[in-house]
């Protein structure tokens, strides 16, 4: 039993030990100039949190805040030698309306401020050949409870053989809505998803001139190639970036 409070003891007087010479290092960090500058940078680097927007059963996903790390910004700061920017570390700051506590609701578009949207294929071939070619991120609909997967062409390597194993592989925890999966995915607490703009064979000029960022533009399979590469250019036009599905509506930054 001696033996057992002297370990014990041991152990007290280390762990003691290590509390005080983390406080000790960390009083001479907040002595050094470099981490002044960055106590006075933080109102000017740090960036406010957005709530999720929710209109009745829908919503449209916030953005995480950001706040810097004094501690890891300072290490890092302190690794390059002088004071720069792009050495602080931050940490993402939840908003208090997040898609995560209103899994219930319906994702009808992504956060404008990404300035992107998703091509989101229904697995026309074609298609797909079309976005691997062209180097440009897009989400293909996969027939498995009408779950989604997340597809990019840096994933496929460029190899379109390979598309429906890469499909399985990432097969993500969304869901694309309609009346008869619903219940299935609230069970399953995936997100629930439906398309901003549906283009199909007959509405090229509508779609092209209503697209703004953080549409979720569904490609139904009869459209033409000459239509979608329309579509594309305009997109392009607006400087809008081309994201898969997850990252158009997750609320990181």
């Amino acid at each position: 039993m001696k033996e057992f409070y002297k370990c014990l003891g041991i152990i007290a007087i280390m762990l003691f030990s290590f509390y005080y010479t983390e406080k000790i290092a960390f009083f001479m960090q907040t002595k050094d100039p470099l981490y002044a500058t960055i106590i006075n940078a933080k109102e000017n680097e740090e960036v406010s949190s957005v709530n999720a927007i929710i209109d009745g059963d829908y919503i449209i996903p916030g953005v995480n805040g950001l706040s810097v790390n004094e501690r890891k910004s300072f290490r890092s700061v302190k690794s390059f030698g002088e004071f720069n920017r792009t050495y602080l570390v931050f940490d993402q700051v939840k908003p208090d309306v997040t898609l995560e506590n209103h899994k219930d609701k319906i994702i009808r578009q992504g956060n404008k401020t990404k300035t992107a949207v998703t091509i989101l294929l229904e697995g026309n071939n074609e298609h797909i050949k079309y976005f691997l070619n062209k180097n440009k991120n897009f989400s293909v609909l996969v027939n498995n409870d009408t779950l989604k997967s997340d597809v990019s062409y840096e994933q496929i390597n460029h190899d379109f053989k390979n598309y429906k194993e890469v499909n399985k592989q990432l097969e993500s925890n969304i869901c694309y809505v309609t009346d008869y999966n619903r219940d299935f995915c609230l069970k399953n607490k995936k997100y629930l998803v439906e398309a901003t703009l549906t283009l199909n064979s007959s509405n090229i000029a509508s779609i092209k001139g209503s697209i703004e960022s953080g549409a979720i533009i569904f490609v139904k399979e009869n459209v033409k190639l000459e239509d979608l590469d329309i579509i594309v250019k305009q997109i392009d036009s607006q400087g809008l970036k081309f994201l898969v599905l997850s990252e158009l509506i997750t609320e990181e930054q």
